[in-house]
C-alpha cells in the first residue's frame, strides 16, 4: 500500500515541478553554461516528444565556442584550481608523492640516461678547459672517469637530500608543475621563481627550502672528493651559485618543451 501512495506522490511533485522549472528556465538566472566551461563542447539535444511543451535551448541557451586562439581563452590548469581550492590537491588533479615517490624521483634525476650524458658532457668541457692538468684530475680517460663521477656524485647527494629526503620531512612537492601563463616573459619569470618557490604537498607554495639547502649541502660534501684546489669554501660557493644558475635555466627549458617532473 505503501509503494503506490510514495509512487503517486512523486508523479504530483513532478508535475507540480515542471511548470516551475519552465519559468526558472525563460528567466535564465545562470551566467554559465556548460558549453562556456567546457570551451566550445557541443551537448546533444534531443527534440521534445509530441505533446509537451520542453524546449530544451530554453534551458542550456547556446552561445558561440569560444576558441583556444582567441584573448578570452585560458587554458584550465591545476594552478587554477588550487586558486579555487587551496586545500584541494583531489581537486586539482595532482596526486602528493609519497616518500617512496620521491626517492625514485630523486634516482631518476641522477641515474637516467639524461643526468648520466649531462654529467659526462660537463666532464668532458673540464677537460677542454682544463689544460693546465691541476692535480686530482688528469687528461685522458681517467681523468675524465674521475671528472664523471665527481659530478654524479654530486648530483646524487643534491637529489638524495633536496629530491627526497628534505621534501618528504618538509612536506615539498620536488616535482616541477608549469604554469598557466600566456605571455613569454611571465611563463620565464614563472620558472625562474621555482627555484626558491615550490608547492606543497598541501597544495600551497612556500619556500623552496629542501632544494636551497639540497645543494648547499651537495656543494659542500663535494670537497670530500673534490681537488686540492677546489675544496675550498670558496669553490663550494662556487659550485652551489653554478647548479643555483643550471636549475633556473633548467626549469626555464621544463616551462616551455617539456610537461614537468
Amino acid at each position: 500500500m505503501r509503494k503506490p501512495l510514495a509512487l503517486a506522490l512523486l508523479i504530483g511533485l513532478a508535475a507540480s515541478f515542471t511548470p516551475l522549472a519552465a519559468q526558472v528556465a525563460e528567466k535564465n538566472p545562470f551566467p554559465f553554461t556548460p558549453e562556456a566551461i567546457f570551451a566550445g563542447a557541443t551537448l546533444p539535444v534531443t527534440e521534445p516528444p509530441p505533446g509537451v511543451l520542453w524546449d530544451p535551448e530554453a534551458i542550456v541557451p547556446a552561445r558561440p565556442a569560444v576558441p583556444e586562439s582567441s584573448p578570452g581563452y585560458a587554458r584550465f590548469s591545476s594552478d587554477d584550481a588550487l586558486a579555487l581550492f587551496p586545500q584541494g590537491v583531489g581537486a586539482a588533479g595532482i596526486t602528493p608523492l609519497t616518500p617512496e615517490g620521491k626517492f625514485k624521483l630523486g634516482f631518476r634525476r641522477t641515474f637516467y640516461p639524461v643526468p648520466l650524458l649531462a654529467a659526462a658532457a660537463g666532464a668532458g668541457f673540464s677537460m677542454l678547459v682544463d689544460s693546465d692538468l691541476d692535480e686530482g684530475y688528469e687528461q685522458g680517460f681517467d681523468g675524465f672517469l674521475r671528472r664523471w663521477g665527481a659530478r654524479v656524485a654530486f648530483n646524487g647527494t643534491r637529489h638524495f637530500f633536496g629530491t627526497f629526503a628534505l621534501p618528504s620531512l618538509l612536506g615539498h612537492d620536488p616535482r616541477y608543475h608549469p604554469s598557466n601563463q600566456h605571455d613569454f616573459w611571465d611563463r620565464v619569470g614563472y620558472a625562474a621563481s621555482r627555484t626558491v618557490v615550490t608547492r606543497t604537498d598541501q597544495g600551497g607554495t612556500a619556500f623552496n627550502s629542501s632544494n636551497v639547502l639540497g645543494l648547499a649541502i651537495a656543494a659542500g660534501a663535494s670537497a670530500a672528493w673534490a681537488r686540492d684546489q677546489d675544496s675550498s669554501g670558496a669553490e663550494a660557493l662556487a659550485r652551489f651559485g653554478t647548479a643555483f644558475a643550471f636549475d633556473v635555466l633548467r626549469n626555464i627549458f621544463k616551462e616551455f618543451f617539456t610537461q614537468g617532473d
